[in-house]
């Protein structure tokens, strides 16, 4: 088949598989390869997708969860029409196919190598579509060709390394998140729900919170670790709901929300076991101001980021302060026995924290009105 190239602008709105048993049906990570290019597909804007197989198709489980609608056709058509055709063993991501929404060509991984993904103005019966020339389109993700078994181990365990959050923070980085991938990549094939796993970290945060609410220096270290360890928890709920397609609203909101619970218990717990030690109306308050503040900076987060969905610098500020570090400076105090510390570094500075981001999206942004 020929396949017609140019500057593409107008949205393509078809899209075809081409079924291969022994390709698509590699599981990747726990969810067919199948499975994961309709998903690609519809996140990418088609919003007619067809399969093309000579026969039935396997139960696509994340795409049936999605409600995603598609056809299945014994052949390709023959058509003048634009259109996004993938072959088998193509590994791509909905940002490779807004790409290739942009402009016609043949979808390659960032090495250069050719992946079986094209967008077409027009499928013709002349010569097969993979053999006609067109433009490479460069992607930006993991685009791959998948050929094996291997192949797909190898892909997901490179998918796995990309697992990133906008709020990763230093110790994030360097620390949760490479444990928390060792964990992620064992859950994958458990199936094990993010949800769960979101309410695991909730229930070890506040577990944590108990063991820091009693004077006791060492049920203080034990309260720490299970602090960070539930900080590492926290990540694996969000890798694996993005690499099982499994994401919800209401996963969304209880990992924020839970988040906010847990630090808020911590705060208090800390400050209950410092005043149970040393009554003290310095500790109380600041214990006070430290969950009130966690509450505000909270909601003025969420505002902020809402109402100043196009200020960049803004986003980046809170992305980069806006996360679970602290986790490691409990730790820390904890081991030297100083969490009083914490509390004054919390009972002021979180207050400090939501108030400059509120000044800032003010001046930055004319949306940024209530």
């Amino acid at each position: 088949m020929t396949v017609s190239v140019s500057s593409q602008k107008a949205p393509i709105a078809n899209g075809y598989l081409i079924y291969d048993p022994e390709l698509s049906d590699l599981l990747m990570l726990g969810v067919r390869l199948l499975d994961r290019q309709l998903v690609a597909l519809k996140r990418g804007g088609c919003e007619q997708i067809t399969i093309i197989s000579q026969g039935s198709v396997p139960e696509l489980r994340r795409s049936r969860a999605f409600g995603i609608p598609y056809w299945v056709a014994p052949v390709l058509p023959a058509a003048d029409e634009s259109a996004i055709v993938a072959a088998g063993g193509a590994y791509f991501d909905a940002a490779d196919v807004r790409q290739l929404q942009q402009n016609f060509g043949r979808l390659h991984t960032a090495g250069g190598d050719p992946v079986n993904v094209v967008s077409t103005t027009s499928i013709l019966t002349e010569t097969p579509i993979w053999d006609s020339p067109q433009p490479a389109i460069t992607s930006n993700s993991a685009a791959a060709q998948v050929a094996s078994p291997a192949d797909a181990t190898r892909l997901g365990k490179r998918l796995l390394r990309r697992t990133t959050s906008d709020n990763d923070g230093l110790v994030d980085r360097y620390l949760n998140r490479p444990i928390s991938r060792l964990i992620t990549q064992r859950l994958v094939h458990a199936e094990a729900s993010p949800n769960l796993v979101s309410i695991i970290a909730i229930l070890l945060g506040l577990l944590s919170a108990w063991c820091l609410s009693i004077p006791y220096h060492e049920l203080a270290i034990l309260g720490a670790i299970l602090f960070q360890i539930s900080a590492i928890i926290d990540c694996v709920d969000g890798d694996l709901a993005r690499l099982c397609f499994c994401e919800s609203r209401m996963g969304k909101w209880l990992d924020l929300i839970g988040d906010q619970i847990v630090h808020i218990a911590v705060f208090i717990g800390i400050g209950l076991s410092l005043l149970k030690a040393s009554p003290s109306l310095a500790i109380t308050l600041l214990t006070l101001s430290a969950a009130v503040g966690a509450g505000m900076a909270f909601v003025v987060v969420l505002w902020a980021s809402h109402y100043t969905r196009t200020n960049q610098a803004i986003h980046r500020l809170i992305n980069t302060t806006a996360n679970r570090d602290f986790s490691i400076l409990v730790l820390i105090l904890a081991l030297v026995d100083q969490l009083k510390v914490f509390v004054w570094l919390a009972g002021i500075g979180i207050h400090i924290y939501w108030i400059g981001i509120l000044v800032l999206a003010f001046r930055s942004s004319p949306k940024a009105v209530p």
